[in-house]
């Protein structure tokens, strides 16, 4: 069936009107015949001619939508996105999509996706490829495995010190305080890896090979991480951290706040020249004889002490 425009004509006297209809060409009983759908009015000049073609083409579109019983309706699970685009926004605006960009290579679209699944379902690297089946990222056309994971995570390490730098410029923290603390990360089974080695575990995991990860902070931002051998105990990181910080970031005076862990001796000449905040056991002799020869008085504090 095809619909089209036709045009009837009618003799009044010496007057012929010509009037439009939509009509339809159908085949019954091997026979071909024509019908009149609609009646669409006198026709008098050009524009009622443009008028009714588009009348024509409307009735055209309305004949092909074809309707559909609730029972054909399937219903699909739906995709998340709403995180997705507002992760995007935030990158474009802070300058981290434009940092990933400059370092990350053709790999930037994966380091993109895995930090935007970090925000919305932490887990494991297996995680990440089923989620990704039910994230819309329409930005790329990302093939998520194992293998295009790893590489983008053997991309990011390599360029983490141009990274780390060009996010410190482009976020601008406020440095005057630093906030120091270590964690560490424990394995199942056995590593080969240099890093991976048995030492004081903070997940009580007794027997149980890890990492250590220090993280430096300024003005509630990540600005520094570091991974240590698993038997690194707290104050072995202290100095390199601080060099870091002078050296790469050029952070010269700042106020260095580190708990009770880092307070031994050879952290404590080496926070003695800077400014430091921490805490202390009360039984800790470098602490009390520095504290019991200040000028301040308390004597909550002072009696405490004795």
């Amino acid at each position: 069936m095809s619909m089209f425009l036709r045009i009837s004509r009618n003799r009044r006297g010496k007057n012929v009107y010509e009037y439009a209809q939509i009509a339809e060409r159908y085949r019954e009983n091997g026979k071909q015949k024509t019908r009149v759908l609609e009646y669409l009015g006198p026709v008098r000049d050009e524009s009622d001619m443009k008028r009714y073609r588009k009348d024509l083409l409307l009735a055209s579109e309305k004949q092909s939508i074809r309707m559909i019983a609730p029972e054909d309706f399937s219903l699909m699970p739906s995709m998340e996105f709403g995180v997705v685009y507002a992760s995007m926004a935030i990158m474009n605006d802070s300058g981290i999509l434009r940092i990933l960009k400059k370092n990350a290579g053709v790999y930037v679209h994966i380091l993109i996706f895995m930090i935007i699944a970090r925000l919305l379902e932490p887990s494991s690297d297996l995680s990440l490829i089923n989620l990704s089946g039910k994230m819309y990222y329409p930005w790329s056309r990302i093939v998520m495995n194992d293998d295009n994971i790893y590489r983008a995570l053997d991309k990011l390490i390599s360029a983490r010190d141009d990274i780390e730098i060009e996010l410190f410029k482009a976020l601008k923290p406020d440095t005057t305080f630093v906030h120091y603390d270590l964690t560490s990360s424990y394995f199942e089974g056995r590593e080969d890896n240099d890093l991976v080695l048995f030492g004081y575990s903070r997940d009580r995991k007794r027997g149980k090979e890890q990492i250590v990860i220090g993280l430096v902070m300024a003005d509630g931002i990540p600005i520094h991480h570091e991974v240590w051998p698993g038997n690194t105990i707290d104050p072995k990181t202290l100095e390199p951290t601080i060099s870091v910080l002078k050296e790469r970031f050029h952070i010269k005076n700042v106020i260095f706040i580190a708990d009770r862990a880092f307070g031994r001796s050879k952290s404590l000449d080496l926070l003695d020249q800077n400014l430091y905040i921490t805490a202390a056991y009360r039984w800790d002799l470098p602490y009390r004889n520095a504290l019991m020869n200040t000028d301040f008085s308390d004597g909550r504090i002072m009696d405490d002490l004795a």
